[in-house]
């Protein structure tokens, strides 16, 4: 929670506003959904493993505290998502993301067998992302892992609210590195 009330803090001293709307108002018969979700993104960050999530997570939670589009069944959504999701998978998130920065692979893996483990088992995330509707493929489908073409992969809907609200941009390149090199082989 500390992460959380420094990234609150630091978008205060940004000039950025909270939310005005009934999110931190409580209702005669149900708690604030500000309470809720916090208990949410809480109970998240206590039970992974993977400790390179929990800025990301963090900042979650802050970006509610402004996010006025974001109601309780919106942010509940998002915070099972996040959940679901593996440190790698953010990091592909936000590779795709800001692929127009990189030189990812022009073509899928059909003809061409990943040559190694990790490959395969980053075409496996980025699966999984699929199967989540977090990433489409352009003007095609995905039906296995050989179908993922690096360069028409697009973060969208739910995928792109997670990499704005958990502020992916954020992780460092020397993070990206290994995804980043099985994407472009």
């Amino acid at each position: 929670m500390a992460m959380a009330a420094q990234a609150i803090q630091e978008r205060l001293d940004r000039g950025e506003k909270p939310r005005i709307d009934n999110f931190f108002e409580w209702k005669a018969d149900e708690r604030p959904a500000s309470t809720e979700v916090a208990e949410g993104i809480l109970r998240v960050c206590q039970q992974d493993h993977e400790e390179k999530k929990l800025p990301y997570t963090s900042r979650l939670l802050a970006s509610f505290y402004f996010a006025h589009f974001v109601d309780r069944g919106y942010a509940n959504i998002l915070i099972r998502m996040s959940e679901r999701l593996r440190w790698r998978q953010l990091v592909i998130l936000a590779i795709l993301a800001e692929k127009d920065r990189y030189s990812v692979r022009n073509g899928d893996f059909k003809g061409d067998a990943p040559r190694t483990q990790f490959v395969i088992s980053v075409l496996y995330d980025i699966f999984d992302l699929y199967s989540m509707a977090l990433v489409a493929l352009q003007n095609d489908t995905m039906l296995g892992i050989t179908d993922a073409d690096p360069s028409r992969l697009v973060v969208h809907g739910a995928g792109a609210q997670l990499y704005n609200l958990m502020e992916l941009r954020r992780i460092p390149e020397h993070e990206r590195a290994d995804v980043l090199t099985a994407l472009s082989e």
